[in-house]
């Protein structure tokens, strides 16, 4: 059984009840007052977050620029360019360029977990921003066929990668709080969310948007919107998940 039964109204005993599968736009206010209860987890741990995402993506970068001007030269007398890049980087640029992606997509998913577990029991802890890395390499796996689904789905006249954008996006949250392997964590997902999933679509869209307004202010707003997708996210999944 799980540790997390599901809502009954307000008699479970937990701090915010689940509502039940559905789309609840509501809870993009509910994020932002997640935040600014508890700013020292989903801002200065969001801080933290966002340069450590940053941190691990700096060797693929690095790489890709060597790769880039390795084996360029120029005749000085004609001006003409000659060589390109080095082909023996280029598996290790998309190595890793997957690596850094999984290490990003599981800190960004550790604010959604520290969500989950205030609203589970009311409050949450600095640590667990950063517990996205268990069952990391199902979580790898899955994170490279998500982007995969969706990617193409958008190739695809783009109402198939709408459709799976929101069918899929509760499946890295299922593979770690669940501990599913890759495949099977967005076959849940999509069982889970098909219903929903062009309404979960509209959800992420106004949140992410949310969550990007405080570039307006100069930029600097970002460290305090920026949560606001991962947390809508997170309390989605409660409403969704087994509790088998």
């Amino acid at each position: 059984m799980s540790n997390y039964p599901r809502g009954d109204g307000g008699n479970a005993n937990y701090a915010m009840p689940t509502r039940g599968p559905g789309v609840y736009f509501d809870y993009i206010g509910i994020a932002w007052k997640m935040i600014t209860k508890n700013p020292s987890v989903y801002i200065v741990g969001g801080i933290v977050m966002l340069i450590a995402a940053f941190a691990v993506q700096m060797p693929a970068q690095i790489v890709s620029a060597l790769m880039g001007g390795s084996t360029f030269q120029v005749d000085p007398t004609t001006g003409a360019t000659t060589g390109g890049p080095s082909l023996a980087l280029i598996p290790v640029t998309l190595v890793l360029s997957l690596v850094s992606s999984a290490v990003t997509t599981a800190l960004m998913t550790g604010m959604s977990l520290a969500a989950i577990e205030e609203a589970d029991t009311g409050s949450t802890r600095f640590e667990t921003l950063f517990s996205g890395f268990k069952n990391f390499g199902n979580l790898f796996v899955g994170s490279i066929l998500y982007t995969l689904a969706v990617y193409i789905g958008m190739i695809l006249c783009l109402v198939p990668g709408i459709y799976l954008s929101g069918a899929l996006s509760i499946s890295l949250l299922i593979i770690i709080k669940e501990g599913l392997n890759g495949v099977d964590g967005l076959k849940a997902s999509m069982e889970r969310m098909k219903p929903y999933a062009f309404s979960m679509f509209g959800l992420i869209l106004v949140s992410v948007i949310c969550s990007g307004l405080g570039i307006i202010a100069c930029g600097i707003g970002l460290i305090v919107t920026w949560p606001i997708y991962s947390i809508v996210l997170g309390l989605t999944y409660r409403d969704f998940r087994s509790h088998a």
